[in-house]
Order: C-alpha cells, then sequence, then structure tokens
C-alpha cells in the first residue's frame, strides 16, 4: 500500500508540474478502501512549503 501510494504522489506530483489541478484514485488502498480527489499545485505547494517549515524547526 505504501509504494502504491508513494507512486501516485510522485504522479499528482509530476501532472501538478504542468497543470493547475490534478486528481487522483487509488482502489484497494487499504483493505477495501477506495481512496479518490483532486489536488490543486497551491495545495501541494503548501503541503511543501509547510513540510520544509517542520523539517527546517526539527
Amino acid at each position: 500500500a505504501v509504494s502504491r501510494l508513494r507512486a501516485a504522489c510522485e504522479g499528482l506530483r509530476r501532472v501538478l508540474s504542468a497543470n493547475r489541478d490534478a486528481s487522483f484514485s487509488l482502489e484497494c488502498l487499504v483493505g477495501e478502501t477506495d481512496v479518490s480527489g483532486c489536488l490543486t499545485r497551491a495545495q501541494l505547494e503548501e503541503m511543501a512549503a509547510r513540510s520544509s517549515r517542520d523539517l527546517a524547526e526539527a
């Protein structure tokens, strides 16, 4: 499940480098649970900035 999640995140990052938004879908990520949604480039940039701040403070 972790490798599939990482691959999906990398795919989203690549799509968002050229587009404003991207959708994702992971079937049966954990057991029978499917995960899907949409992410914008701005949301990705905010998550990356937050992660960078957290790492700098650690």
